[in-house]
């Protein structure tokens, strides 16, 4: 059976994407994902819940 072609785009039809952000913006996100991240530890039990309030904590300091 024939395939539609819609998959055989995906592989080469990313592109990049920019997005320009000012500074303020770009630590606030720099920080968010840093956030994610000790999250997805934490519920892979990779991070105990006082070491996740802590790298919280220290993330989110000025």
């Amino acid at each position: 059976m024939p395939d539609s072609g819609r998959s055989r785009q995906s592989k080469n039809s990313y592109k990049e994407q920019c997005v320009e952000v000012s500074e303020i913006q770009r630590k606030e996100l720099e920080k968010l994902i840093k956030i994610g991240v000790y999250k997805e530890l934490y519920k892979k039990n990779v991070l105990t819940e006082s070491q996740l309030d802590q790298l919280i904590k220290e993330s989110s300091a000025p």
